[in-house]
């Protein structure tokens, strides 16, 4: 089974908005503390974890997914193996594989329309097919820039088949883009210097950091540049991982919390990030928590994300107050009934 072919997710709310290419809902739910490492009921298996539900269908939405997540700081996102969806893969090698084995992956479309389409539908089309591309090399960039490994992998054996080797150079070739081949060579090309530092993906740039300050704990000030142009080449590579100081969710998130959390905040520490955020929201700027509530007014026709999330339960915390704040209506699939109805009935235990 290929990331393309991943089924819904069930039991994982992140997962399932990932999947579904729901931002807003990604933010609330980080906001929340859902863990993007997290799997589902079967936790060791790929299509219940979130990244690989973000890149399985690339646009301009699952791209900001992919952004959220990473914004995290959890870079081990990128070293993930997947066992059921890309087998053994991680989601860099998985997702060049998908369009290096799809023979429909990059059909070319002529610039003058077919007979019988309009031209305004066709130009469309030509312009969602560079949109698709677009967000195919963000996805590809927005992985190396967290560390993502160009390292071959093996792909597990299965019976009697055995483990292909997969290659993500092989892969570029095969796919034929330019932009993705480009900066899957730049990569492979970086090397470690003070001067090269900026170009290298966080985690690995507060490891060198970690590396340096040690050379000034093991010899005089006068041998530190010597360190740094020729000691941290060898010990620094584009996957090395330092300690990165994150925000809270909190913060990071702050406008996926209602009101009356952000005004809480004036009490702590980050009591300026929560005047801040509520002067943004007083100059008419929109929360998270709207954009949802908006969303799921807009579009009750998305029964299929609907159903996800009524699926999910217990473990639906931030989503099952945005459904309920949203009401049921009349077109509702049966189980976002059935959740809304569970859900009121357990208030009023409460």
């Amino acid at each position: 089974m290929t990331v393309g072919q991943m089924p819904p997710p069930v039991n994982n709310p992140l997962a399932a908005a990932c999947y579904y290419d729901q931002p807003d809902i990604v933010k609330a739910l980080l906001a929340s503390g859902a863990d993007p490492l997290a799997g589902g009921d079967r936790g060791d298996l790929a299509i219940f974890r979130s990244l690989f539900c973000a890149i399985r269908h690339p646009n301009a939405r699952s791209v900001t997914c992919i952004e959220l997540l990473l914004a995290t700081d959890k870079f081990e996102l990128v070293a993930q193996r997947g066992s059921t969806c890309s087998p053994s893969l991680t989601p860099l090698v998985g997702f060049l594989s998908d369009m290096a084995d799809d023979p429909h992956y990059d059909t070319p479309l002529e610039p003058t329309p077919p007979p019988g389409w309009p031209a305004d539908k066709w130009a469309t089309k030509l312009a969602n097919k560079e949109n698709y591309w677009s967000a195919k090399l963000a996805i590809v960039c927005l992985l190396l820039d967290a560390g993502a490994s160009l390292e071959p992998l093996k792909e597990a054996a299965r019976g009697e088949r055995p483990g292909r080797i997969h290659d993500v150079f092989e892969h570029a070739r095969v796919i034929g883009n330019a932009g993705i081949m480009r900066v899957l060579e730049e990569a492979a090309r970086l090397r470690y210097s003070p001067k090269t530092h900026g170009r290298f993906p966080r985690p690995a740039r507060y490891a060198a950091a970690e590396v340096l300050r040690l050379g000034y704990q093991i010899g005089s000030q006068a041998l530190v540049p010597v360190w740094a142009e020729h000691v941290l080449p060898f010990l620094v590579s584009r996957t090395s991982r330092g300690s990165t100081p994150t925000p809270p969710r909190s913060v990071l998130f702050i406008d996926a919390l209602s009101d009356e959390q952000v005004e809480a905040m004036r009490e702590g520490d980050y009591a300026e990030h929560a005047t801040r955020e509520l002067q943004r929201r007083a100059d008419g700027g929109n929360t998270a928590e709207s954009n949802i509530k908006d969303a799921l007014r807009e579009w009750p026709h998305e029964r299929s994300l609907l159903n996800c999330l009524a699926l999910c339960g217990d473990a639906w915390e931030a989503g099952g107050d945005i459904l309920r704040a949203r009401g049921p209506l009349d077109d509702d699939p049966p189980s976002v009934r059935m959740f809304l109805a569970s859900s009121s009935n357990a208030r009023i235990e409460e």
